[in-house]
């Protein structure tokens, strides 16, 4: 059965030898444009939601609430949520990766 495999896949990795490190290469660059899109956007979800708090800091509010813990609270609730939906270790990777 093995042999069988073989037979039938190396023409096909013949015939595509020279293409396929392209067509990857190309693949891999889409995926890591979509992936910084998609981190640009969830960063602009997440600080739009934080804006009314931020514009409290160093005024009144600031001194008498608790704005850091409501901050902390949101970013947990959204680190929750992306987490659930793409596993620990993507996310840490996503957390991770730079900017630029």
């Amino acid at each position: 059965m093995v042999e069988d495999l073989e037979e039938k896949i190396t023409p096909v990795l013949e015939e595509y030898q020279e293409e396929l490190p392209a067509l990857f290469e190309q693949a891999t660059d889409g995926f890591h444009d979509m992936s910084k899109q998609a981190i640009t956007l969830l960063v602009d979800i997440i600080f739009k939601d934080l804006k009314d708090t931020f514009d409290k800091l160093f005024h009144k509010e600031w001194y008498e609430g608790n704005i850091i813990d409501s901050v902390k609270a949101t970013l947990e609730d959204y680190f929750e949520d992306i987490v659930g939906h793409i596993g620990e270790s993507h996310f840490r990777r996503l957390i991770s990766i730079p900017s630029h």
